[in-house]
């Protein structure tokens, strides 16, 4: 115990003399290698965060510094600052409140301007489109209004294309943009940016009819829709202080404007949402015209880096992968020398890469960088190849063998920092470049397969978090289910309904693949509407301390799927009395082998892509139950029943469970029924149709 808390207070003094102390990456670094460090030695005495908070104050002279880092290690480690405690901020923003007063009238000297005027310019006509945007529509933040000015005047001057998208019944604008704090839902190797629906308001489409018609429209400046705005404002309201207010406070009240409609009903997240404080993984138009058309097209350990007190030199390494590792290093060697050399080897990857069945989730990722290395050019010859592969793929490889079923996709920003301090630990073992390569490597699959990037390399990247938003429909998932049982034809009919069990509870109850693979039988409580434990087990180890909780069994499933549950989860406790900690989801009935999750997550997302044609993989499931929340709760009874196929009485029922729809903390209510740590991840991340609930 001693020995720990000594080698944490030496960490702490290294960071003390860090001249670089306050980058957030220098921060996240020294935070993680003391959270690895309490893993391997399994040090979590009761008195764990008092000694922290004691090393710190006493070993680095800068109060602030110090504070600012135990509570940075104190919200890994419970969930919330120690310091810095949350301002409860006043509801009332008295200087929005003030331009709220201010533009109140504005929409009646608007309809007053219209009917009464013999003559209205296009430029009076583009800023009461967008005006009504705001106060009727809710799109309240400039790089929106910005994106639908641009969308509708370069569809307007090209007729060949239509202004509004439909999917179904539904109408909207496909806006494009980029902006600090909003998620990128798309990106390429040229740019990342946000697509975001926007469905008009009736009086906003009205508008849009009125600028349409009555003249050409001309190339206008597209940047400048917040000035439009308050251009318009204070002319036709005669306040010329108008003109001098922040773009800021303009959308701040007319954020209030559109939250204080008359005969609205308006969540205060959704408030913020329109102003563009709060984010929003808006979906795809696929995954719309899914919605409204029904149109479907082993055992966790945790790795060992010492042995005898000594940190392990790569070459003592053995991993399932050693194979896989030789068999890249051949063809390295093989094709060297040759005059096509690079396109050789790059053809010989892509095939090992499509042939092969990979142990370790992780080598896939590793291959890919090495082909899109030869692609890029950035590497010509094998012997490029061959140093990068000795460098990184062995410790690569060893480390992340084990990671949970859903590989490295289901990893969030810290399990994928705790990766890499993991990783580089072994760095006094490795090659010199090892730290450099670790980082374009890392840097790739951020960039080019969307994984998370870690704390410490907060620095190397540019723009804003990336979300995976395609979600299937309710529809889907009830053809999913079929699909799926199909694939597995030729297997027993235990596996048929083991994959449709798991299946079903990823679904609908937004259980994480690891959390359902490892469900242990006893987990399950059949009495009443049945309830799911999502607790450690001798299989696994929960992913934070916020996702140990107990879910309604049944009160989410249609009444065939309990009905199919109930019987599965019987025949398991039979085939299981005499034995504990069996698992729910086994290969067999009577013994406990994990079922073969890379099998399932490649049969479940090759259907929920050839449904939506586009790439869904199967952790959308998990999207996909955390929406359907956001829907019951948010949405009206009849929008619910449309999008989520429950009945009306189900959703009133599943609405009771979460302390009933109408109250702003409801989020909160999803985002435990999720296992999160805050709102903001579910929010964020999980909640596709916030658009939606908006134009609502």
């Amino acid at each position: 115990m001693t020995t720990a808390i000594t080698r944490i207070g030496e960490l702490i003094q290294k960071f003390a003399g860090n001249p670089a102390q306050s980058k957030s990456s220098v921060q996240a670094t020294i935070v993680y290698e003391i959270l690895y460090l309490l893993e391997q030695e399994n040090f979590f005495p009761k008195d764990l965060l008092e000694q922290l908070r004691k090393q710190c104050s006493n070993r680095i002279t800068n109060t602030k510094t110090a504070r600012v880092l135990f509570d940075a290690l104190h919200l890994k480690l419970t969930g919330r600052t120690y310091y810095k405690k949350k301002k409860v901020r006043s509801p009332i923003n008295p200087v929005a409140e003030k331009w709220y007063r201010r533009i109140s009238g504005a929409e009646a000297r608007i309809f007053e301007y219209v009917t009464h005027s013999d003559t209205i310019t296009q430029e009076d006509r583009l800023a009461i489109f967008l005006f009504s945007a705001a106060a009727n529509g809710g799109l309240c933040h400039a790089p929106g209004l910005n994106s639908l000015l641009r969308t509708v005047i370069e569809k307007a001057i090209d007729d060949s294309q239509a202004v509004l998208t439909q999917a179904g019944a539904e109408r909207y604008f496909r806006l494009k943009y980029s902006a600090s704090g909003h998620p990128v839902n798309v990106k390429n190797d040229d740019e990342r940016y946000n697509t975001h629906v926007f469905y008009p308001h009736p009086l906003t489409t009205a508008a849009l009819i009125g600028l349409l018609r009555n003249s050409h429209t001309k190339n206008y400046k597209t940047d400048n829709a917040v000035e439009r705005i308050k251009d318009f404002l204070a002319e036709i309201l005669n306040d010329r202080e108008l003109k001098k207010v922040t773009n800021q406070r303009l959308t701040d009240a007319l954020s209030l404007l559109f939250f204080r409609q008359e005969g609205g009903r308006v969540p205060v997240f959704i408030q913020h949402y329109a102003a563009g404080r709060a984010n929003n993984a808006s979906t795809f138009d696929e995954c719309l015209l899914s919605l409204n058309t029904r149109h479907c097209i082993t055992k966790r350990t945790r790795p060992v880096t010492k042995k005898d007190g000594k940190i392990l030199n790569k070459r003592d390494l053995q991993t399932t992968s050693d194979a896989l590792l030789y068999e890249i290093a051949d063809i390295y060697r093989r094709f060297a020398g040759r005059d096509d050399e690079s396109t050789l080897i790059e053809n010989a990857l892509i095939q090992l890469r499509d042939q092969s069945q990979f142990s370790a989730k992780a080598a896939k990722p590793m291959l890919n960088w090495f082909i899109w290395k030869f692609q890029a050019g950035k590497w010509t010859c094998g012997a490029s190849g061959k140093r990068t592969l000795s460098c990184l793929g062995k410790i690569w490889l060893y480390l992340t063998e084990n990671i949970g079923a859903e590989g490295l996709e289901g990893l969030d920003q810290t399990d994928c920092s705790l990766l890499y301090t993991k990783l580089r630990a072994f760095e006094s073992g490795a090659d010199s470049t090892f730290p450099s390569t670790l980082r374009h490597f890392w840097l790739y699959m951020h960039n080019h397969l969307g994984f998370e990037i870690p704390e410490q390399l907060a620095d190397f990247v540019s723009g804003t978090k990336f979300v995976r938003c395609a979600i299937p429909g309710s529809h889907q998932i009830r053809q999913l289910l079929i699909d799926s049982a199909e694939a597995y034809s030729h297997s027993t009919q235990h596996v048929i309904e083991t994959v449709t069990a798991m299946t079903l509870l990823m679904a609908r109850l937004g259980l994480r693949p690891d959390e359902a693979i490892n469900l242990e039988v006893s987990d399950i409580d059949l009495r009443g509407d049945g309830l799911v434990f999502i607790r450690p087990n001798e299989h696994f180890n929960l992913k934070t301390y916020s996702a140990q909780r107990t879910l309604p069994l049944m009160l989410f499933l249609m009444p065939d799927e309990e009905e199919f549950i109930r019987h599965y989860c019987r025949r398991r406790q039979l085939e299981t009395t005499e034995r504990t900690n069996a698992l729910l989801f086994s290969e067999y009935e009577l013994a406990d082998t994990f079922i073969n999750y890379d099998t399932l997550s490649e049969n479940i997302t090759r259907l929920l892509s050839d449904y939506l044609n586009v790439h869904t993989n199967t952790y959308q499931l998990r999207h996909y139950a955390l929406t359907t929340c956001q829907l019951i709760c948010c949405a009206s009874s009849e929008r619910a029943q449309q999008l989520t196929g429950y009945s009306a009485e189900q959703i009133a029922a599943i609405r009771r469970y979460f302390n009933g729809a109408d109250h702003d903390d409801v989020l909160s209510e999803i985002a435990e029924f999720a296992g999160h740590l805050n709102t903001e991840t579910s929010t964020s991340t999980y909640f596709h149709l916030t658009d939606l609930l908006r134009f609502e």
